[in-house]
């Protein structure tokens, strides 16, 4: 995850640049999140990535709140499940941060 993973992306990335006609764009990556085999990793828009230590994260305009959320979650040994503890943090994040509203969606893959 350390470096395979990253390269790969940043190959990806640039192939789908080259077919709209910007080969040598190697700027303005993506910062997202990645769930692998039960662990979280962030990758940074220069593609570092990094183990999540505490087991969760966020991003984003909403990222301090919501990972505030999640701390307290943890904290007061509330589990309800990833899915509704990242709705309930998000739900969170938008009552504080004017840019992030719902609706919120996920996809989850096999």
């Amino acid at each position: 995850m350390m470096v395979e993973f990253p390269e790969a992306i940043r190959r990806c990335l640039k192939e789908r640049a080259a077919l709209k006609g910007k080969e040598d764009d190697d700027s303005g990556y993506p910062e997202f999140l990645v769930g692998y085999l039960g662990k979280i990793w962030q990758v940074s828009d220069d593609m570092a990535t990094r183990l999540c230590a505490d087991g969760y994260w966020a991003i984003g305009s909403g990222g301090d709140v919501a990972k505030g959320a999640l701390a307290a979650m943890r904290r007061a040994h509330i589990d309800l499940g990833p899915i509704t503890m990242l709705s309930e943090a998000l739900n969170i994040a938008s009552q504080h941060i004017a840019s992030v509203r719902p609706p919120f969606t996920h996809a989850r893959t096999p």
